[in-house]
């Protein structure tokens, strides 16, 4: 691992273009694009007064999470999800177009899935506490740059969506990765218009997953658990809506939120959770991990194409209440990262919170 020029606080990458040197990344409130040495700014993101004052600040940008949570380049603009809003920037004249506002009960989507083949740019699912039950909506972005419902769980159901996966399997559609500890949660397989949805293995927690990649036959998880042990499987299916096989690639340090595909594998990456039987205000104050984390250290693991796993970074977390101050993570920018030029933002971690660092893995060139 190494410090690099985007190492200075504040900086996040958010995405790389399909160029696979062309990067959008955020900075106190701004966007920026970066190709080469060049870097370019796009436009400020709409914020009141006093966030506008807190986003410069970097334990106040923590607690009220000031940070674009997640973006993808689609054509000539990219799609962000911004304090509870999906908006749309142009990356030629910095233009911001506010499409859609979290519904009650839900946030931002952890992460946009690009599309190709069909009429979507890309998908997303509802993410959120969902504590009454709501029905939770899989949404798209068309070609017109609209958005619409693709298809609702039935309420009670499940509590959110963690991510959704292209599927090479049984004539393509989705992966749904759902959860969290409701008896329908786990991975659902939706047709490539998401007119039928149907489970594939849910009901238990090595089910249970936020990041995954498509592989041949099926396939690559991480787990999402602070309450027990975390593993990467790798998940085999008869292209016909059932699993045939699962295959334990190893335990991790801690739960996977967070992950990206590199030019020759997947890197997953581990959190640093809190304890979930902690209720109530005082948990907020809480500097206890789960039983599910080992120890209070973020770790990055590379799974190559052959699905080994080797252990590329393990930072330890700065010590803070993990709800109130955020868990501590290392979040990898959407698109394919070349395997020599992988970025990373490290949040809530000892001597490098809030800086973009880069981790070298294998001998690829950029």
């Amino acid at each position: 691992m190494r410090n690099s020029s985007l190492g200075s606080p504040g900086v996040k990458p958010l995405c790389w273009a399909d160029d696979g040197k062309t990067l959008l990344f955020y900075s106190r409130g701004k966007l920026y694009l970066r190709a080469g040495k060049e870097v370019r700014g796009l436009c400020s993101l709409p914020l009141n007064g006093p966030k506008k004052l807190f986003s410069c600040n970097r334990l106040a940008s923590r607690i009220f999470r000031i940070e674009p949570r997640a973006a993808l380049i689609v054509g000539n603009a990219a799609l962000v999800a911004w304090m509870g809003s999906i908006v749309l920037v142009g990356l030629h004249d910095g233009k911001i177009e506010s499409l859609l506002r979290s519904r009650e009960g839900f946030s931002n989507p952890l992460y946009f899935t690009p599309v190709a083949g069909n009429r979507l740019l890309a998908v997303w699912g509802d993410y959120g506490t969902n504590t009454d039950g709501h029905s939770v909506a899989i949404w798209g972005l068309d070609v017109n740059l609209e958005i619409r419902v693709l298809y609702k769980f039935a309420p009670g159901t499940i509590r959110h969506i963690h991510g959704i996966v292209p599927r090479r399997m049984g004539g393509g559609g989705f992966y749904v990765l759902t959860g969290d500890m409701e008896k329908d949660s786990g991975i659902y397989i939706a047709s490539e218009d998401f007119s039928s949805v149907q489970p594939l293995a849910v009901g238990e927690q090595r089910f249970r997953a936020v990041r995954g990649f498509p592989v041949e036959k099926g396939l690559i998880y991480a787990t999402d658990s602070a309450s027990i042990e975390n593993h990467v499987y790798r998940l085999y299916e008869d292209g016909a809506g059932s699993w045939q096989r699962l295959d334990d690639l190893g335990a991790i340090n801690g739960p996977c939120i967070y992950g990206g595909t590199v030019n020759d594998g997947y890197l997953f990456t581990t959190t640093v959770e809190p304890d979930e039987n902690r209720r109530g205000f005082a948990s907020f104050l809480s500097c206890s991990v789960g039983p599910g984390v080992r120890t209070a250290e973020a770790t990055a693991v590379f799974v190559s194409e052959r699905a080994t796993l080797s252990e590329v970074a393990r930072i330890k977390g700065d010590g803070l209440p993990l709800k109130a101050f955020q868990y501590g993570s290392l979040q990898m920018p959407s698109g394919v990262a070349p395997s020599s030029n992988v970025w990373v933002y490290a949040r809530s971690l000892e001597g490098v919170d809030g800086r973009a660092i880069r981790l070298s893995i294998g001998d690829g060139n950029d």
